[in-house]
């Protein structure tokens, strides 16, 4: 930029005053001023210039002195035009600095830092408007008079509203032109795709002109039979001419014969109707010349199962046997040789929450199988089902779903957690451990976060990981290394659980070890704890899958000695497959109903018998082979999932096992685990009493389920089984809480337009078959003669529309944006650190809340298992933080011990014996909860042999801190979490044969009445 020079007004005084440092100026006339950008050696900014009264010689005066001041105000220069730039904008791509090539504009511009600065080439240099208070100073009316100047205001529009497209070039800004250069760049790449696609369309005419040349060859140079007839054929079907060419090529080397079909035609036909639907079958047909539907239905035919409405009937299940299991015709004589065996897999599917309507039967389907006794479930008329809404909504019969077999790790995953041998144990507990074991965070929150209940995958990795824990160092806190040893008590019950099925290098009588070490744990743990550590469904079921594994390497061993028997075959890996046959096989649906099931069932079992026996199709498991286990989990891969027999190398021979051995043998192995945990085994006693077994372990010969629960025992979750809990929550208002019927419903079912295409065909397959006999699918919506008549379907539709779950396992669904599963949140971080405050509350660590107990307050010392801020986990929170409204703690009172008991002890009195209050877990919020940073000393409580570090405590001080949370929340006692009385809490000691509490005075031990 050039140098812009400014004339002073003729009122301004012409005499200069330098200040320090001096200048060398060249002389001037009196009456003129000197440019002291052009005098070398002045530098302006280390020097003041002042404008003084007209003299006849240059003055230097000394600004330091008083004297030397002049009587005038000091003028300001001008500070220019500042053109504004939109927000966001820069001064350098908001300016046409081209326009300067074009015309001769009346300014000059200059650039401060992100200002742009333009002066008039007529500025007076002297700022207008100048005053003494030291505000800001407007530009001289030269410069402000380019506010106006059509090209200042041009650009300034420009820049607000955008160029136009016919805008010349020199009046647009670089941004412009950018966008320009972009606009055109894209309209060259339109271009280019259109050549590309025209390209495309002349490379596909000129492959079916070439086609047709080879097909005039081939028919020049082959000898093909029937070829009139391939080529006719294929034009009734809609062939192509590739299709045409592929048919020749097959028919010239003999593989293809136009006219009849094989049996694996059929059965390719089968699986392509099955498993595609009909649109998939007619445009294979049209293609590849498949059977049609018609034709492979007569050659493979399937029969739909009965579907019991409430508990199966023994007449039900002799049906359903006999058309899985048809009498054999080609079995061979066995007499006098080895029996194979064969095993009856059971399992559970999840089916969707809704009534259908049986047309076979007449029967309404969906109720649960432990309640539907209660109504009345054959459909004559509309009060059947009204009935049956009625008592779903009053909660006294439910809808059918399914328990699942993977428990182990739901349990372990819950919000609530469990406890093992009276310690609390959550999810965060776990994660805190992994990491501390080596894992990273990312892994650890992959394995704990628990949405997909069915991940084979990451099941066996977190159980695998917790079974790999190794014990704490001597650095850990006390809390942190009672935790460890509960944890790795329960890893020990993975571990054994896990070896039989993953470990492949193990023999049979290791694996029936390990099963009967794991079944020796299980039994001891739930005696103890009961409910606390599993619910009685999972305890039931791994018990019966030990049992049932004992009893079949038995039969084995008399029907077939000589044979060689692998556990993982009595799993339900085959039912896995036809379950996921027949989710394919139901359209939008992955949750199939129990019509459905039953209908489309043996047609699934038909699909994976096809499979099986042509593995070339594409049927057969990808993970045919795995590795023995690996040291770590991360090495876990799912290769571990559907294990076949080809992948075992152990000895797994019969003849070599004594199983009364190997039973032994685990109640061995069990037993030292049990001590290492500082746990006593109960198998001596259990076997004196002589009620005792692994499905009675409470003893009296009571069974377990069989006869009821018992005290302290509990049943599985909602969230244990896998269902969605954000569905149960999007459930109708009306379905909650007003248990009458509502009124809107007879309006829907009289605006019905009919029922679903699912229903239609179901029973227009069963009148085909000349099953349904004279059931009518229509019935009347009231009393009247001439209501009208309402299908079953859909009434029973419209009923149970609001009462099931609106889970997102409909694939439409989840196009919209719903869930497939329960969303929870676990992340590391959410509320910002103080850096000023680096002390943090982990997981695991101590500290103090009020309790209500026995209706009064009392202190508690309780271990932190969670924290929770709005609804994510974290590890760890800022101690600034915590009393936040949105921050939560979940955790147990820990039990403490009084070892001094004298009026006034100097130094700690009180200690933590290493349990904790098994009936005293509880989420409080943060602002009820209070830090300390307890002593830590050896403890005395424990044996010499037990010795080591805990927590301790002086009375002094918790009386202190009882007495200020007291008084602080003496307004909200109410909102204070409630616990169970025992006999080690409230905490108090004994002395001179009375109780008396020592935490707390009389004064602050107030009634709740």
């Amino acid at each position: 930029m050039a140098n812009r020079s400014r004339n002073p007004p003729p009122s301004i005084p012409t005499t200069l005053a330098l200040c320090e440092p001096a200048a060398r100026l060249e002389a001037a006339p009196s009456n003129d001023i000197i440019d002291l950008e052009d005098n070398p050696g002045f530098d302006t900014q280390d020097s003041d210039i002042i404008l003084l009264e007209p003299a006849s010689a240059l003055q230097i005066l000394d600004l330091t002195a008083s004297s030397a001041l002049p009587s005038k105000p000091v003028e300001h220069p001008c500070p220019g035009y500042k053109l504004v730039i939109p927000d966001g904008g820069s001064p350098y791509s908001s300016y046409p600095f081209l326009i300067h090539t074009k015309h001769v504009v009346p300014w000059q511009l200059q650039v401060v830092k992100q200002d742009l600065i333009l002066y008039s080439t007529s500025c007076s240099g002297i700022a207008g408007n100048s005053n003494q208070s030291g505000a800001s100073f407007h530009p001289c009316s030269y410069c402000a008079h380019l506010h106006n100047h059509n090209m200042i205001m041009g650009i300034r529009h420009r820049n607000l509203d955008g160029a136009h497209e016919m805008t010349p070039w020199q009046y647009l800004t670089p941004a412009h032109m950018l966008s320009l250069l972009q606009r055109k760049t894209n309209q060259n790449n339109l271009l280019k795709l259109r050549l590309l696609k025209a390209a495309g369309k002349i490379s596909h005419r000129n492959r079916h002109l070439d086609a047709w040349k080879r097909l005039s060859i081939a028919v020049g140079r082959e000898e093909i039979p029937r070829l009139r007839a391939l080529i006719a054929a294929e034009h009734r079907r809609g062939g192509s001419i590739f299709t045409i060419l592929d048919k020749i090529d097959r028919a010239a080397r003999r593989v293809y014969h136009p006219r009849g079909y094989e049996r694996a035609d059929f059965q390719r036909a089968f699986l392509i109707y099955k498993l595609g639907g009909f649109s998939t079958h007619r445009i294979v047909q049209r293609t590849l010349g498949v059977p049609s539907i018609d034709a492979t239905k007569r050659h493979i035919v399937t029969v739909p199962l009965t579907s019991s409405p409430a508990i199966p009937t023994s007449t039900e299940i002799r049906e359903n046997l006999s058309i899985c299991y048809p009498p054999p015709n080609d079995l061979p004589n066995q007499a006098g040789g080895p029996i194979t065996g064969m095993t009856m897999q059971v399992d559970e599917i999840k089916i969707q929450e809704r009534l259908r309507w049986d047309p076979c039967t007449n029967m309404i389907l969906g109720i649960c199988r432990e309640h539907g006794q209660k109504c009345v479930l054959e459909f004559r008329t509309i009060t059947q089902a009204e009935e049956i809404q009625r008592l779903l909504i009053s909660k006294h019969v439910h809808l059918a779903t399914e328990h699942v077999l993977k428990r182990f790790r739901n349990t372990s995953t819950r919000a609530k957690g469990f406890l093992l041998d009276g310690v609390a144990i959550s999810s965060s507990v776990i994660k805190a451990h992994l990491i501390s074991n080596g894992m990273d965070t990312m892994t650890a929150d992959s394995l704990l976060m628990p949405n997909d209940k069915q991940d084979v995958v990451l099941m066996i990795k977190l159980l695998y990981a917790i079974s790999s824990l190794t014990d704490c160092g001597q650095e850990e806190s006390p809390s942190v290394k009672a935790t460890r040893r509960v944890l790795r008590l329960l890893g020990r019950v993975y571990f054994n659980l896990l070896q039989p099925y993953l470990n492949t290098t193990l023999s049979l009588d290791d694996q029936l070890s390990h099963l009967s070490t794991a079944a020796h744990l299980i039994l001891a743990l739930y005696n103890r704890d009961k409910g606390n550590f599993i619910p009685v469904q999972l305890y039931f079921d791994v018990m019966s899958m030990i049992k049932n594994v004992y009893f079949c390497v038995a039969k084995a061993q008399i029907d077939n000695p000589q044979s060689c028997f692998y556990i993982i075959l009595l799993g339900t890996d085959g039912l896995e497959k036809v379950f996921g046959i027949v989710r394919t096989m139901i359209s939008n649906d992955s949750h199939v109903d129990q019509l459905q099931l039953t209908n489309r069932i043996d047609g699934a079992v038909q699909c994976a018998k096809i499979l099986q026996e042509h593995p070339e199709w594409g049927g057969e498991s990808r993970r045919l082979r795995a590795t023995p286990l690996p040291n770590t989990s991360s090495d876990v891969t799912s290769s571990y999932d559907h294990i076949n027999p080809a992948s075992m190398t152990g000895d797994l021979k019969v003849e070599n096992i004594i199983l009364q051995s190997c039973w032994q043998r685990g109640r061995r192995v069990a037993e030292e685990i049990l001590k290492a945990a500082k746990i006593m085994s109960p198998f001596e006693w259990m076997e004196h009493s002589g009620d005792y077994d692994i499905l009675c372990p409470f003893g009296n010969n009571k069974m377990i389920l069989v006869d009821g629960l018992l005290a302290g025992e509990r049943e599985e979750t909602d969230e244990e089984r896998g269902d969605s809990i954000d569905a149960l929550l999007h459930k109708p208002a009306w379905t909650l809480s007003n248990p009458s019927v509502p009124d809107t419903v007879p309006d829907s079912l009289s605006k019905d337009d009919g029922p679903d295409i699912d229903d239609l065909s179901g029973e227009l397959e069963l009148d085909a078959s000349k099953l349904v006999g004279t059931n009518t699918a229509w019935v009347a919506i009231d009393s009247d003669a001439h209501s009208k008549k309402v299908h079953k379907a859909s009434i029973l539709r419209i009923f149970s529309s609001g009462l099931s779950a609106s889970d997102s396992k409909d694939r439409l669904k989840r196009v919209r944006g719903y869930s497939q599963y329960n969303e929870t949140t676990n992340c590391a971080t959410v509320l910002a650190p103080d850096p000023d405050n680096p002390v943090e509350v982990r997981v695991e660590d101590p500290a103090l809340v009020l309790v209500r107990c026995c209706g009064a307050v009392f202190l508690g010392l309780f271990q932190v298992l969670s924290i929770r801020v709005n609804s994510s986990y974290v590890q760890s929170l800022s101690t600034n933080l915590i009393h936040e409204p949105n921050v939560q703690f979940y955790g147990q009172i820990m039990t403490l011990k009084a070892h001094d008991i004298s009026y006034q002890s100097d130094g700690p009195d009180w200690e933590w014996n290493g349990t904790y209050e098994a009936k005293s877990v509880f989420w409080v919020d943060g602002k009820f909860v209070e830090l300390m940073d307890p002593e830590i000393m050896r403890s005395s409580t424990l044996s010499p042999d037990q010795s080591c570090n805990t927590y301790a405590f002086s009375t002094l001080e918790l009386r202190e801190f009882a007495a200020m949370m007291y008084e602080k929340h003496l307004s909200e006692l109410w909102r204070l979490p409630e616990v169970h009385e025992s006999t080690t809490y409230p905490y108090r000691t004994a002395e001179g044969g009375q109780k008396f509490f020592s935490i707390f005075s009389h004064i602050f031990i107030q009634s709740l009445i």
